[in-house]
């Protein structure tokens, strides 16, 4: 006997469903204007680009580097964990808290050190603790830039100090390894950090370190993350806000000033928060489309729910394409998974929802003819479009 194919009925005769979308780049024409030569603006939740300004340009990142050296630190050590101060981490110059050789301080108090301070020699003692040596470190840390997607960056040390042309990244990868790190809960404690009692070694007296990101203080909606700032670099800032639940990070490279690195990113975060909205494209369990099958119609369901970032006053569409797998055979068991909605983005695609079966089917057709017929419909349902 033959096997009996599977024939698609539409709810409708259309084979698309457009639904409120975004201008995609149209948006950027009432972004606000940034004076840096480098930003680049990420949408936490989605993962979508929202604005790039030279955001792919290879350049120095100065102290912005200590955000991958934390990464890695808090992947691989305790907090509680002991780190005996090296001669060579001592001797580091820059920005430093006056570390001692030989002298041991834990995990936690040198991110603290590192992050709200930029301390230079907390970095080295870091990496040293981690990677064996600066360089070792350097290599852990490019071997994760790697494995993040953040193909234009590359590290020689841990904290961004005279390190020349061989040492950069760019303001998208920056958002990336920045977006990684803020999934850990205690990388968003500690750049959420606006003042830490530090213990100082000499006097063993209390010194206050107060967070380089003063967006903190002066941006109720800031979360974090990193200033950085050399004569080569210019003035950088790795900036993280949240309202509601929505999340964004805005990266500022070779500012030409530290107010006008704030400025530039503030402006950018409120622009990411305040004039996009999350709207629903397809939602988990709801119908679209219905399948007819030995008599029966079977309910297309979607397994999941798709989520699109969507443009203040936005007048263009996202568009969802049915797509039945016709090698689909009876029988059909509720659940199982018959095709896919194609998700796409400005004409591209940028994602797919699985329809899965919302009922069973467990016997076959018996009439050839009334198969002849059905595979005739879906035929020419597939010629319309």
């Amino acid at each position: 006997m033959r096997r009996a194919k599977l024939f698609l009925v539409l709810l409708a005769s259309v084979y698309a469903l457009v639904v409120p979308g975004a201008r995609g780049a149209r948006a950027d024409l009432d972004a606000p204007g940034i004076t840096s030569p480098s930003a680049y603006l990420l949408d936490v939740g989605t993962g979508r680009e929202l604005f790039s300004k030279e955001g792919h340009t290879r350049r120095p990142i100065a102290s912005t580097t200590k955000i991958m050296t934390s990464l890695l630190v808090m992947e691989r050590l305790s907090l509680n964990d002991d780190v005996t101060i090296s001669a060579n981490a001592a001797a580091t110059g820059g920005a430093t808290i006056g570390l001692k050789a030989g002298e041991s301080r834990k995990v936690g108090e040198l991110l603290k050190a590192l992050m709200l301070a930029s301390a230079n020699d907390a970095a080295v003692a870091l990496a040293e603790r981690v990677g064996g040596s600066v360089g070792g470190f350097a290599q852990l840390m490019n071997e994760k830039a790697s494995a993040l997607g953040a193909k234009n960056t590359r590290f020689v040390n841990p904290h961004g100090l005279a390190a020349g042309n061989l040492h950069y990244s760019t303001a998208a990868d920056l958002a990336r390894i920045s977006q990684a790190a803020m999934r850990l809960p205690e990388f968003r404690r500690l750049v959420s950090t606006r003042r830490y009692s530090w213990e100082t070694t000499e006097s063993g007296k209390p010194a206050l370190l107060t967070n380089s990101n003063h967006l903190l203080e002066r941006y109720p909606a800031a979360t974090g993350i990193k200033t950085g700032h050399t004569n080569e670099s210019g003035y950088c800032l790795v900036a993280s806000a949240t309202k509601g639940d929505r999340s964004a990070i805005a990266v500022v490279l070779g500012g030409p000033s530290r107010e006008a690195s704030f400025d530039d990113a503030r402006q950018l975060l409120d622009w990411a928060l305040d004039r996009f909205e999350l709207k629903r494209i397809v939602e988990k369990n709801k119908r679209y489309g219905i399948l007819m099958k030995a008599g029966r119609s079977l309910p297309l369901i979607a397994e999941k729910t798709w989520v699109e970032l969507v443009y203040d006053g936005a007048n263009g569409g996202r568009i969802a394409k049915r797509r039945i797998d016709a090698r689909i055979r009876l029988p059909i068991i509720r659940g199982q998974r018959l095709g896919e909605l194609i998700i796409t983005r400005d004409g591209k695609r940028v994602g797919s929802v699985g329809l899965v079966s919302g009922r069973s089917v467990t016997y076959r057709y018996m009439a050839s003819g009334i198969q002849d017929y059905f595979r005739r419909v879906v035929k020419k349902i597939e010629n319309l479009l």
